[in-house]
């Protein structure tokens, strides 16, 4: 389900932003490269919703870190117009799909503004249903009932 949901979001970006060629995934490594998008989990869980299928919702968070200059100040501009497109392609799609077919309904998009970044918060959800236990049946029935 993680996995899955990260790889709906990395082709969504990739294909979106062909431009920016880096995506990191929970964590920033000492001197990532500018412009890039981090993406972190912030919660995921299941809920059953009948005896066949069950419900996932999934939480992630979208930065978009743009280009600084000399002086390491970020290009806010920059960060606001990419960040209003990455909502704006989100909220026109509707649902994301990975590469193995799994289709995730986008719930809600938040943005929110800290440290200097402007962070997005993707609620996905995607409901999967529970494979049906295979059983021998039985073949024949013998009946030894005699009467009286």
């Amino acid at each position: 389900m993680y996995k899955s949901s990260f790889a709906a979001i990395t082709l969504f970006l990739n294909s979106k932003f062909s431009s920016i060629t880096n995506i990191y995934l929970n964590k920033l490594p000492a001197g990532f490269t500018r412009p890039s998008f981090f993406v972190q989990l912030i919660k995921g869980s299941s809920e059953d919703l009948n005896r066949n299928q069950y419900q996932n919702k999934i939480t992630w968070q979208i930065a978009y870190y743009s280009p600084q200059d000399q002086n390491g100040n970020i290009d806010l501009m920059d960060q606001l117009g990419v960040t209003e497109q990455l909502h704006q392609a989100l909220m026109e799609i509707m649902k994301l799909t990975a590469p193995d077919g799994t289709q995730y309904q986008i719930l809600n998009l938040d943005a929110e503004f800290r440290d200097y970044e402007l962070y997005c918060l993707l609620g996905l959800e995607t409901l999967n249903t529970r494979t049906e236990p295979n059983y021998d049946l039985m073949q024949d029935i013998y009946n030894h009932y005699k009467e009286g």
